[in-house]
């Protein structure tokens, strides 16, 4: 039998003989339960951390209703003060809102704004303008939803505030629920 193998021996090729004189087997980790623990939280981390800033509202906004008239910006504490919009503009904003950016007043008429959320990434639009743009809305305090297929529900309100209509939209919450939105609407009346 040992003859059987000499031949057998002698028919293999050399390339596989010296590739297999040469061979190196790779060498395989082990991972300890400390190193894939200790990778875990790193990565748990790196998520805590940027979360927040992926839902982070984008302050890209621009006024929508007017692309020819005249268009000048203003702080919240600007608008406070605002010839026109002044005593209307809310004074207030729900808890853990902020204004995102400048507002927008478009010839004295009409005010463009963001409030958003950075926590929960939420955006609540504020448009102010005279009441002939909203003829047959009704303004009564109550929340209005709209169904929406893309965004789920989406909530708005329309504040009658004398010769002006407020109008307040979000696509994401739902504004009666809002902690501080009732204040923010009665800081406008």
């Amino acid at each position: 039998m040992s003859t059987h193998i000499v031949n057998a021996l002698s028919y293999i090729d050399e390339q596989l003989i010296s590739e297999a004189e040469n061979f190196v087997p790779k060498k395989h980790y082990k991972a300890s339960a400390v190193k894939i623990g200790a990778i875990s939280l790193a990565a748990c981390l790196i998520l805590v951390l940027l979360i927040p800033l992926l839902k982070k509202p984008t302050a890209d906004f621009a006024p929508t209703l007017c692309t020819s008239c005249n268009v000048q910006t203003f702080s919240f504490a600007e608008m406070q003060t605002h010839h026109v919009f002044g005593q209307i503009f809310p004074k207030t904003l729900p808890k853990d809102y902020h204004p995102d950016g400048e507002i927008y007043v478009m010839d004295d008429t009409t005010v463009e704004t963001v409030f958003c959320n950075h926590f929960t990434g939420d955006i609540i639009n504020l448009i102010i303008s005279p009441k002939k743009y909203f003829a047959g809305i009704d303004t009564t305090d109550k929340v209005l939803y709209h169904e929406n297929e893309e965004a789920g529900v989406t909530s708005y309100i329309y504040v009658d505030t004398g010769d002006y209509i407020g109008y307040f939209f979000s696509e994401k919450s739902d504004l009666a629920t809002l902690e501080g939105f009732d204040k923010m609407i009665e800081s406008m009346k």
